[in-house]
């Protein structure tokens, strides 16, 4: 009989063990594991006691996260962040929040003075984005740098913030793609909302013509105008403001 016990008790260890280990393979998660594993291989190369600058490494010289591989073919988060805190050229396929995706954190965070490179070849897509500050498809932060060719999406144009900027020091640099959905510029205006209506359409285009003609527009709100992010504020914004409008 207690030859019978032992058995019931050794039986009943193995499936609390084959159990655990079935709740730690479904939270096992690659591709924040790769991104990770290189912030810790990056965190190692300091100069005394201050960190390496992520921005500083040259785009070429970027680790490659290609989603295509067969641990991140089909990568999905439906309800948490992937924190990218180590410089990665991303390629080959989408991230993306196929059903919905709200709430305070945006579906990629970048932070730690990191440059992320989004290929032609790879593209966030964030789902049904709720409406709010830093509820994004991409966040920047920290004086992080997005190079985009890849394509951002919030599906719906002007009801989702596809790219938020935290600070002055981040910075988006479009080299390609499309952002369907605003950019929050971090200052609480919408990036392209000089009229302040909560939209970006042309009565904004017309807006920056209005005040770059010097006819005074009732309200011009000049730190969300340079849509383009170049440096200054021209016709280029305006046109930039139409493309999006009609495409």
């Amino acid at each position: 009989m207690k030859n019978t016990h032992y058995y019931w008790l050794f039986a009943l260890l193995c499936m609390l063990t084959l159990n655990n280990t079935r709740v730690s393979a479904q939270e096992h998660d690659p591709l924040q594991e790769f991104i990770d594993s290189l912030a810790r291989e990056q965190a190692g190369s300091a100069i005394g006691p201050r960190r390496v600058q992520r921005a500083d490494i040259p785009v070429d010289e970027l680790p490659i996260l290609d989603l295509s591989q067969s641990r991140y073919r089909n990568y999905l988060s439906r309800s948490k962040t992937l924190s990218i805190t180590a410089s990665v050229k991303i390629i080959n396929g989408t991230i993306s929040a196929l059903s919905s995706f709200s709430g305070g954190e945006p579906l990629v965070k970048l932070s730690n003075e990191v440059t992320v490179v989004l290929d032609a070849s790879a593209a966030i897509d964030a789902g049904n984005v709720a409406s709010n500050v830093c509820s994004s498809a991409v966040g920047i932060y920290e004086c992080s740098t997005l190079r985009k060719n890849g394509d951002v999406t919030a599906p719906d144009k002007g009801t989702g913030v596809a790219i938020y900027l935290d600070t002055d020091c981040c910075s988006l640099v479009n080299d390609g793609g499309d952002t369907n959905g605003t950019v929050d510029d971090g200052s609480g205006g919408i990036l392209g909302d000089v009229n302040a209506d909560g939209n970006v359409d042309i009565a904004d285009a017309a807006c920056i013509v209005s005040w770059l003609l010097e006819q005074n527009p009732p309200v011009f709100v000049q730190e969300v105008a340079d849509y383009n992010r170049d440096g200054v504020i021209s016709a280029s914004d305006a046109v930039a403001i139409i493309q999006y409008v009609v495409e």
